[in-house]
């Protein structure tokens, strides 16, 4: 079994969350760690890391592809929210999803870099996007109401991957419809989506890890809404 961090469990008040987690040895605004414990012991994380040559892997574009068909059947995939955007261009999930996706479902980008919105904005294809700090979650939500968005079927985390980000990333799972799919990149490496995804609330979500091979894949999960939370 492959533990890499150790962390208390905090008492949560995000919904769809069991616990928030605390790193022990790390800092929870750590984006990134070079070395980690894997069944208790000490290695070197950045060497693993090293030999990944793919972004977003096949193996991780098949994970997405099945999420999307899924919801696509259901006649469920209409909106796509996606936090980091175009980062590795084609090797990206963002490319991936936009060129699988259909004209009606309309796709929503969140990152800090302007440029990167500018890459994938293009109104007449549905795709929008908004250049800002995941963590501001009132403007998003605000620009989520200007394009008559009022729920997600299918939100992507893939962002700044620390325990406090990832944290506040979550809350736009308030926003998930019924069914809908919560897909997170980099579980394998990065702090903040590998103890996130251990904190999700099995009462809410069904969760699963699709890889877990440190040496070919920077690791995907999914989490599926069972349960619709009580605000």
């Amino acid at each position: 079994m492959i533990k890499l961090f150790k962390y208390n469990q905090n008492e949560s008040d995000i919904k769809g969350l069991k616990f928030i987690p605390d790193l022990i040895e790390y800092k929870n605004s750590d984006d990134w760690i070079p070395e980690a414990y894997i069944d208790g012991v000490l290695t070197n994380i950045q060497d693993k890391h090293n030999k990944i040559t793919q972004e977003f892997s096949e193996n991780n574009k098949q994970v997405l592809k099945s999420l999307m068909d899924d919801l696509e059947q259901k006649n469920k995939l209409n909106v796509i929210l996606e936090i980091g955007v175009n980062r590795s261009r084609e090797y990206s999930s963002t490319q991936f999803i936009l060129k699988n996706k259909s004209l009606h479902t309309k796709y929503i980008g969140i990152d800090l870099e302007q440029s990167l919105i500018d890459t994938i904005y293009n109104e007449s294809l549905n795709n929008f996007g908004l250049a800002t700090n995941s963590s501001n979650y009132e403007q998003i939500v605000g620009y989520l109401n200007y394009l008559n968005v009022g729920m997600v079927d299918l939100f992507i985390i893939d962002g700044w991957h620390s325990v406090d980000q990832v944290v506040k990333d979550w809350r736009f799972t308030n926003l998930l419809n019924l069914g809908g799919h919560v897909l997170m990149h980099d579980t394998n490496y990065h702090p903040g989506p590998y103890c996130v995804y251990e904190a999700i609330d099995s009462d809410y979500y069904i969760k699963q890890k699709h890889s877990t091979t440190l040496e070919h894949d920077w690791g995907v999960a999914t989490a599926t809404k069972i349960k619709q939370y009580i605000l």
